[in-house]
This record gives C-alpha cells, sequence and structure tokens, in this order.
C-alpha cells in the first residue's frame, strides 16, 4: 500500500494518483519518508493521550525534521498546545497547517476554533477591566502576580500622596516666607553657587572634586547624571511583562533589558542570575535561559525566535557586582512547549542555536 504524501490517504498500490486531492503518487524514498512521519505521529498521539506533553512535543519536532511542510504534524502540534490551554500557540500552528494544506475544512475549524476562542477570552478580560470589577483583575492570577498588583498600586498612591505633600509644602514657602527669610536663603543660595562654580583656570569644581573637570570629561558626567533610557512603549510593555513573570521571579532571574529587531522577528532579551549556586553549571543555565525565551514568546506574539543573554554575578576572583556574560543563544519557539524545571540538556540544546558559552562555562 501507498500514502498520499498531502493527503497522507492510504492508496492501492497500483494507483498513480490520489483519489482525495489527485495528486501524483510518489515512490520510493518519499513512501520511506513517510513512513517514518507516520510511525512519529502516532507516537506523538500516544504521548499527548497520555498527556505526556513534552514528550508529544520531541515526537512533532523531530517529525518536523524531516519533513518540514507536513500540515498535519502542524495540526497535531496545535492540538497538543490546545490540550494545554495554550489557545493562542495553538491557534499559530492551526495557521500554518491551513497555509500548508488550503481548502482542508477540518484545519479551517480548528483554527476556527481556536479564534472564537481566543476572541471570548480577550473580550472577558476588557469587560473585567471597563465595567468596574477591578477586584477580580487585581485577583486574576498566581498571589504572587496579586502580590505585585498591590504593590504597585499602593507605591503608585505612595508617590502621588508626595507630590501633592511637596506642591502644598512649596506655595505654602512662597507665600508664607518672611522677607528677611527670603533675604538668608538668598545669601546661602549665592554662597552654594559660588562654592559649585567652575574654575575658569582648572575647570574643577571645588565640591565635585578633580574627577568631575569642566572639559571634555564633562560630557561623561553630565551622560552618567542624567542619562534617560529611551525605549519603545511595545519594548517597556514586553519588559515589564517579563518582570512580573512567576516562572522568571521564581526562579530569581531579573530581565535587564529587551530589544526588537522587527527584520527578523526577533527578540532580544538580556537576563541575570541574581542568586547562582555555588557550582554554576551550563544545564542550569540552559534550564533558565529556556525559561526566559518561554515567557519572552508568551509576551510577544509575533516573534519568531529569542535571542538570549545571560549574565551572572561570579564569586571568586571578580567583583561581587560585577556581571559576567555566560551564554548568548538562539531560542526557537517550540522551546516554550518544554518543561525547563526537568528538561535534560540534550532535550534543550534541540532548540537552542548559534551558542556562545563564556570563558567561565566554555567546558
Amino acid at each position: 500500500m501507498k500514502t498520499c504524501e498531502v493527503c497522507k490517504v492510504t492508496i492501492e498500490e497500483d494507483a498513480s494518483f490520489c483519489p482525495r486531492c489527485g495528486r501524483a503518487v510518489s515512490v520510493g524514498a518519499a513512501d520511506d519518508v513517510s513512513l517514518r512521519v507516520h510511525q512519529l505521529l502516532t507516537e506523538a498521539n500516544l504521548h499527548r493521550v497520555r498527556r505526556e506533553y513534552d514528550a508529544a512535543v520531541d515526537k512533532c519536532t523531530e517529525a518536523l525534521q524531516t519533513e518540514p511542510d507536513d500540515p498535519e504534524v502542524h495540526a497535531l502540534l496545535g492540538d497538543i498546545y490546545d490540550d494545554q490551554g495554550n489557545i493562542e500557540e495553538a491557534a499559530r500552528w492551526y495557521q500554518m497547517a491551513v497555509d500548508l494544506r488550503p481548502g482542508f475544512a477540518v484545519d479551517e475549524a480548528r483554527l476556527s476554533r481556536a479564534r472564537s476562542q481566543l476572541v471570548r477570552s480577550k473580550r472577558k478580560e476588557r469587560e473585567a477591566v471597563t465595567t468596574g470589577r477591578w477586584p477580580q483583575f487585581l485577583f486574576r492570577g498566581s498571589r504572587l502576580d496579586t502580590i505585585i498588583r498591590y504593590v504597585v498600586l499602593i507605591s503608585g498612591a505612595a508617590v502621588l500622596l508626595l507630590l501633592v505633600i511637596g506642591l502644598v509644602a512649596w506655595i505654602f514657602h512662597i507665600r508664607g516666607g518672611t522677607t528677611a527669610g527670603q533675604q538668608v536663603i538668598s545669601s546661602e543660595s549665592r554662597e552654594t553657587h559660588s562654592r559649585t562654580q567652575v574654575s575658569p583656570l582648572t575647570g574643577v569644581s571645588p565640591l565635585l572634586g578633580p574627577d568631575l573637570k569642566s572639559g571634555p570629561n564633562s560630557e561623561a558626567v553630565s551622560g552618567t547624571i542624567a542619562e534617560v533610557l529611551v525605549r519603545p512603549p511595545v519594548e517597556q510593555q514586553i519588559l515589564s511583562n517579563l518582570a512580573t513573570n512567576p516562572a522568571i521571579s521564581g526562579r530569581r532571574l531579573v530581565v535587564e533589558d529587551v530589544k526588537i529587531d522587527p527584520r527578523r522577528d526577533t527578540l532580544l532579551v538580556t537576563f541575570r542570575i541574581s542568586d547562582p549556586p555555588k557550582n554554576l553549571t551550563r544545564i542550569e543555565v540552559l534550564r533558565n535561559s529556556a525559561a526566559v525565551a518561554a515567557a519572552a514568546f508568551a509576551a510577544s506574539a509575533d516573534t519568531a525566535t529569542v535571542t538570549v543573554r545571560a549574565l551572572v554575578n561570579l564569586p571568586g576572583q571578580y567583583s561581587p557586582r560585577e556581571p559576567h556574560l555566560v551564554l548568548v543563544c538562539d531560542v526557537a519557539r517550540q522551546a516554550s512547549g518544554v518543561d525547563s524545571t526537568r528538561a535534560t540538556e540534550d532535550q534543550l540544546r534541540r532548540y537552542f542555536t548559534n551558542e556562545w558559552w563564556g570563558p567561565e562555562l566554555s567546558r
């Protein structure tokens, strides 16, 4: 018996065309490839039924390496993520299946169902915010998420209160101060100004000292004191999502920066291991990188690849405040479905490419 490469329908040995799609039936090595992909899909389905989702994703990844354009593999990956409740990722894989096999009713029905679920989910979120049900919004998510939301709200209220108090005190000071008091303040201000003026001969401020000169180094000093980091709103939103992600905070990781490269749909994430173990190993760095990459994929739906930069505060001969770059690598989107806490180094390496390791972990 032979199998159609597109429809996966069993065809009689003497048939030259598929009875469903009408495509010519290939013979020889193509049948061996189709048989191998069919076997991998069968194993992946078995793992899916047993709720062994990591193993199911591994089998599908192996099938994609054998036949990248097989729509059945993409559809099965959509089913796996759908079973896990990751509707957004499931819709992405269903869309790939539809693109590879246009007009196939089953794939289009799966994609339509996933999109409908996404629309309903987003509508509920908007209703929860717009109808004034803010207590439910505060309690949504894990306990850590709730605590973070309360801390942010209380901190914002405290800052607003301090601003109001400062404004009232400033108005009172301007209107209620006496003329003598104003004269004293003016004399003290002139004295302070004279002490902080830069000498025209030496280029040195008496208060700042010889290290902060008004010559060529003044630009560097100004940049250090008044440097403002400019970040687009999209990058700032992703950075905020990663900073409050329970998987990242639970591992005591600090996301330092996020950059978007729209040319390659790539997201560059720099994170730091704030509390590294005494014997830092590659597998530990890989697991942390996988967790950060999974959170980045969840925060940016249009990202195809995440480039991870791992920093570690190493003890010993280095300064405790001097982070060292120990890993730079590209992580594929399939890694978002892997349980990084239990995955082995070999399993993680399947999704990591273009690896560069620092000299501290070069072996």
